[in-house]
This record gives C-alpha cells, structure tokens and sequence, in this order.
C-alpha cells in the first residue's frame, strides 16, 4: 500500500514551523496509520517507536505537531494518542481499503478462473 503525499509537502508551512525531526514523525505517522489502517490515529505509545530517540525526544516532537496543528492529541476507545489532521482528506479510509481489497480479490478470482477454463478446453 501507499502513502499520499503532496510534492509540496517539505515547504508546507506547518512542516516547515514544526522542524525536520518532527516533520519525519509526521510521516512515519502517516506510513504508521496506513499500514494498519487506522483512520488517522496514532496511539501515544507508538510515538516512540516511530522515531526512536533517548529521553522525552519523541513526545516533545509529537507536542510540536499539535501545535502546528497537524496532529491532534485525542483518545479512542480509552486509548490516548494523536489523530492525524485531516488524515482522511488525502489518504483512504480502513472501510476503502478493504472494499478494494474484496473487489480485487473478486476480479483476480474471475481472472484466474477463466484461465482454468481455457486449460481444460485446450
């Protein structure tokens, strides 16, 4: 699966405000939410996975992304963590994802099938 990411992205002035270390939690963060499809959410502690440094580093980090505005610090389900904005505006939802999943797994099903017709025709 991929990642969305807009060209201009390094000069969006929020990337730049927010400093090169948070701008690259930003996008392990979205790489993160997408892999496991998650709408956007990141819990808190994955913060520190995603960028592995010693001390408060990674919190400080995702601190700064809040007020730059490209996180949200929210809880789902009891669960502290942070909420990418506008996370679904560029990337697909879990719901897209698997629909197209289905839909492809349909389409190759069909595929394969019609190739087995044309060995036991031959």
């Amino acid at each position: 699966m991929w990642v969305k990411l807009d060209d201009h992205l390094p000069d969006h002035p929020k990337i730049v405000e927010a400093g090169p270390l948070a701008a690259w939690l930003y996008i392990a963060g979205l790489c993160y939410a997408n892999r496991l499809l998650t709408d956007g959410f990141i819990p808190l502690g994955q913060v520190t996975r995603l960028l592995p440094q010693n001390g408060s580093g990674p919190a400080k980090l995702a601190e700064r992304l809040c007020e730059v505005g490209l996180w949200k610090s929210v809880k789902v389900r009891d669960v502290a963590g942070f909420e990418i904005h506008d996370f679904l505006e560029y990337q697909f939802s879990k719901r897209r994802v698997l629909k197209n999943r289905k839909q492809t797994a349909k389409r190759q099903g069909r595929w394969r099938d019609k190739g087995k017709k044309k060995k036991t025709e031959s």
